[in-house]
């Protein structure tokens, strides 16, 4: 199931990052439950806005807004 194995895969990204949900959440700009459903796979068509924040912000390097001066969002 693709909606499955999509949210298996944010949710072994933000682990990695050491990130909780919530701040997943906060860094791209979604809410606490689209992570939540997102990584259980509980949605027929997922908004690919928000699977693009999410992927953004679990695959974007912290350090690289600090080496450019750039506050992170």
């Amino acid at each position: 199931r693709p909606a499955a194995e999509l949210g298996v895969l944010v949710k072994e990204l933000r682990l990695t990052r050491g990130m909780t949900q919530r701040q997943l959440a906060a860094v791209a700009g979604v809410s606490l439950g689209a992570v939540r459903d997102l990584e259980q796979g509980r949605f027929a068509s997922p908004r690919w806005d928000t699977v693009g924040s999410v992927t953004a912000a679990i695959t974007t390097d912290p350090v690289q807004p600090a080496r450019t001066g750039q506050l992170p969002p």
